[in-house]
């Protein structure tokens, strides 16, 4: 469990890619998994280009999808960094190499140690640290001239909860190359087909448009992922 809640709340800095417009088509623990366009301008980079993201996604975590604004395609570049807003999908490797079905009751048993993680200050700074660490170890792995770093989060805590939904948000302070930026990070926890899914939304400035504008496009992708998954 201890594990599985470091693949959840491990904070991402924001940076991404581009792509054609299309849905994301891929399998959770064997199952078939729909993951809609989450907004009319953006798309699915592609799993050609999914390679560009892999520095972003936490080690224990495999990526699924990538979604990014059509018309930034021309300028992506390995790594991806540099956009405003864009949205991950992943998963547990260890439960997706198992196909391991996550029942209601175990679903319910993870947000509930989430919500206890995400009401302790002092975890959440161990949390942090490591995790920035983590990123830019990957980081200058691909390119060694760029950096980033992570300071302390403002958890903004339960921002919605449904049955086999729940998402929590936080505003980071991300430093690359000097400049430091507020972003926006919305975590939704979902069971898809008794599998276990997250999506990841980023929105960078930390302001009030840009938090409703998370919150809005977080809930109503989530609807739209389970809506396009009923059996």
């Amino acid at each position: 469990m201890k594990r599985l809640l470091l693949c959840i709340l491990l904070i991402l800095p924001f940076v991404p890619a581009m792509a054609h417009a299309s849905n994301c088509s891929t399998t959770v623990g064997g199952i078939a998994v729909v993951v809609p366009v989450p907004l009319a301008k953006f798309t699915e980079v592609g799993i050609d280009k999914h390679d560009f993201f892999e520095w972003l996604v936490p080690t224990g975590n495999r990526l699924l999808c990538a979604f990014v604004p059509v018309d930034l395609l021309p300028t992506l570049k390995k790594p991806a960094m540099g956009m405003d807003r864009y949205m991950l999908v992943e998963t547990v490797q260890s439960y997706d190499d198992a196909k391991k079905e996550v029942p209601s009751a175990d679903f319910e048993e993870i947000i509930t140690a989430v919500k206890a993680k995400l009401g302790d200050t002092k975890e959440m700074n161990q949390i942090i640290q490591p995790t920035g660490e983590e990123l830019n170890r990957k980081l200058k792995a691909i390119d060694d001239s760029k950096d980033v770093s992570l300071d302390q989060p403002s958890n903004l805590g339960t921002i919605f909860q449904s049955p086999n939904v729940y998402a929590f948000a936080m505003i980071v302070p991300v430093t690359s190359a000097g400049t430091t930026k507020r972003v926006i990070n919305a975590s939704v926890l979902l069971r898809v087909r008794d599998r276990l899914v997250f999506a990841y939304i980023y929105a960078s400035g930390g302001d009030q448009t840009s938090l409703q504008w998370t919150q809005q496009t977080a809930s109503a992708w989530a609807q739209q992922i389970l809506a396009s998954n009923t059996n």
